[in-house]
């Protein structure tokens, strides 16, 4: 498995090589906040689409968040690198495979009649989050024609995105807590969502 730390300029680099990917016309972009919030963000942007986003969240926290962000941004990479293989290893995520979603249908409303969406992550390891968010798109568009973007895969994964750049890499985001970007991202984050 493959470690890679991406920067911010890597990230909307990334997301012009996916825009060149992509051979569809979509009407709207839904981002798996804030994993897939950059991303989405660029990609909206390249691509002239609405951008809507969604939230999923673990109801179980994987080992490395359970350590606490500061002891992550002490410990050095090769041990976080360890952990996150232990978890991939043991299939920490496939245990428990429950998530929270949650989004502000009163933004979305005005996009319900929209067939061809296009919902973007970082990466899908195991797939339940990009699951339980396509039964959730499902259940909201009439008749939706759903593709996947994501950076990364996992193999081992149930489900496959439409596009990707990346296979089997493990990734530090620049929305990752030791991630050297990360408090860069957190201050755009913010100013985004004022």
């Amino acid at each position: 498995m493959i470690y890679k730390e991406l920067s911010i300029l890597d990230v909307i680099k990334d997301s012009k090589q996916l825009a060149m990917s992509i051979k569809e016309d979509f009407q709207v972009i839904i981002c798996v906040s804030k994993g897939g919030f950059m991303l989405g963000l660029e990609l909206a942007k390249i691509l002239n689409l609405p951008l809507l986003e969604i939230v999923s969240q673990r109801t179980k926290l994987s080992l490395v968040k359970k350590l606490g962000s500061s002891l992550l941004i002490i410990l050095p990479k090769f041990l976080k690198v360890r952990l996150r293989k232990w978890e991939i290893k043991h299939n920490v995520h496939a245990k428990d495979a429950s998530r929270n979603i949650s989004f502000d249908e009163t933004k979305w409303q005005r996009y319900k009649t929209e067939k061809n969406i296009l919902i973007i992550d970082d990466s899908i390891d195991y797939g339940y989050t990009m699951q339980k968010v396509l039964e959730v798109v499902n259940n909201f568009f009439t008749q939706p024609n759903i593709k996947i973007l994501t950076l990364n895969y996992m193999d081992f994964s149930f489900l496959k995105p439409d596009y990707y750049l990346y296979t089997n890499h493990m990734i530090s985001y620049p929305w990752s807590e030791d991630n050297r970007d990360y408090k860069k991202f957190v201050k755009f984050f913010k100013q985004y969502h004022k």
